[in-house]
């Protein structure tokens, strides 16, 4: 069982569109194609062998499924910090944001797993935990003495 946290937004809550994100191995795709009958992922522009290009390409076509009012999508990208959720959404305008927090151990297993591993999902896992991990901490209490 995956925990997971939803952030409803209201402002599209019209739209039949689902931002998924989480670490590499996550169940993200798995997710996404049991809400949606289509879905958007970054490795779906990896043929055009150019990242950057790939991002763009990406970007404007959830761009578009934010745009049309009777898009019945999912978006997976990882996106483990609030800018980066932000960002996405700001695209796709999802009515509901989805995170899964698949522990790294059982995200490294099914990576591994897989016949085919994508450079850097291994890596990957632990930067989106620790980019995760580093919002979730709240700040140390500032102590004040008094003399």
């Amino acid at each position: 069982m995956t925990d997971r946290v939803e952030i409803h937004h209201p402002q599209w809550s019209s739209h039949n569109v689902t931002l998924v994100c989480g670490p590499p191995g996550s169940g993200k795709s798995t997710l996404a194609a049991s809400l949606h009958a289509n879905v958007i992922e970054l490795e779906q522009f990896d043929h055009l062998g150019d990242y950057r290009q790939s991002l763009k390409l990406f970007g404007r076509a959830a761009w578009r499924i934010g745009r049309n009012p009777s898009a019945n999508a999912a978006v997976v990208r990882g996106a483990p910090t609030a800018a980066e959720r932000e960002h996405h959404e700001q695209l796709c305008r999802p009515a509901r944001t989805v995170v899964l927090l698949t522990p790294a151990d059982v995200c490294l297993e099914r990576i591994n797993a897989r016949e085919h591993v994508r450079p850097g999902s291994i890596e990957g896992v632990g930067d989106w935990w620790r980019a995760w991990l580093a919002e979730q901490v709240p700040a140390e209490p500032v102590s004040q003495r008094w003399e």
